[in-house]
């Protein structure tokens, strides 16, 4: 091919690149109003929930890693998430004699 052929190509490939990035952008964003129909007259509230308890993750086989609670209020509840997503058996005391425990 020659030289002249692929500035053609690249041009074409860059124009058209900018033509969809301006159509995406300049896109019309539709919103739909329905005359006459109105929401809720009170607020919605939302319940609080109680907070999760730590017996939840208590227990299990021996061999999993122990997390020791020593603060029930404390923000213990992420890292939990974090290890179940993580795919690493846990389980969380309050005691350290069990979180320290050979299994």
């Amino acid at each position: 091919m020659t030289r002249r052929l692929y500035y053609f190509l690249a041009a074409t490939v860059l124009v058209a690149g900018l033509l969809v990035g301006i159509a995406t952008i300049t896109a019309e964003r539709d919103i739909v109003l329905f005359e006459g129909v109105k929401g809720p007259q009170d607020r919605s509230v939302v319940q609080a929930r109680p907070p999760t308890s730590w017996t939840k993750y208590e227990g299990g086989g021996g061999s999993r890693l122990s997390l020791l609670l020593t603060d029930e209020n404390s923000s213990w509840l992420g890292l939990a998430h974090g290890l179940k997503s993580a795919g690493i058996p846990f389980s969380v005391t309050t005691d350290y004699r069990q979180a320290l425990r050979p299994f």
